[in-house]
C-alpha cells in the first residue's frame, strides 16, 4: 500500500522516505538557527509547512483543530506584526513565526504517531521497534520459565 514515485528508470522513492527526509532537512534547520538570521528561519518556515503539505492527507480531528489553531495564531501575528504588508517589528515577528511553527511541526509529529506513520520507517523496513522486542522476548521467556516451574510439581505417571 506504500505510494511510490518512479524518478529516472528503475529508482523508486517510497513516500514515506520523502516524508522522512523532508523531517530530517527541517530538524537539521532547526539546529542551525540563530537569533537575527531571518533567511534561514524562512527556510525553516517553508518547510514545515512543506510537510504539513504532505500530511495533509492524513489529518485526523486533532490535527485539523491544531491546524486551525496555527492559522489563527500566524495571522495574528502578522496583525500584531506589520502595516500593510510590511513588518514593522522583525525582531518580533521572526522569533514568533519560528516559534508558531515549531508549534506544528511538534503537532505533526505527533499526528504521525497516533497514525503509526513512521512506525517501520524509523529502524529498518519490516523491523520492530528495539524495545518491543525485548518485551516480547522477556514475556516469551517469563512463560517458559512458568511452564518449567509447574512440570517440577507435575508426577510422572508413565
Amino acid at each position: 500500500m506504500a505510494s511510490s514515485f518512479v524518478t529516472s528508470g528503475e529508482d523508486k522513492l517510497e513516500f514515506k522516505n520523502v516524508v522522512l527526509n523532508h523531517i530530517k532537512e527541517i530538524l537539521a534547520q532547526s539546529l542551525t538557527i540563530t537569533q537575527g538570521n531571518q533567511e534561514k528561519i524562512n527556510s525553516y518556515v517553508d518547510s514545515v509547512c512543506g510537510l504539513a503539505d504532505i500530511l495533509l492527507p492524513f489529518y485526523d480531528k486533532k490535527m485539523t483543530e491544531a491546524y486551525t489553531k496555527f492559522e489563527e495564531a500566524k495571522e495574528k501575528l502578522i496583525k500584531d506584526t506589520s502595516d500593510d504588508f510590511v513588518i514593522k517589528n522583525e525582531a518580533k515577528y521572526f522569533s514568533s513565526i519560528k516559534s508558531i511553527h515549531r508549534k506544528l511541526f511538534r503537532q505533526l509529529n505527533l499526528l504521525m504517531k497516533r497514525q503509526s506513520y513512521l512506525a517501520s520507517g524509523v529502524y529498518a523496513e519490516g523491523s520492530e521497534d528495539k524495545e518491543d522486542k525485548e518485551d516480547k522476548e522477556g514475556e516469551e521467556k517469563d512463560k517458559r520459565d512458568e511452564i518449567e516451574e509447574a512440570d517440577k510439581g507435575v508426577v510422572d505417571l508413565k
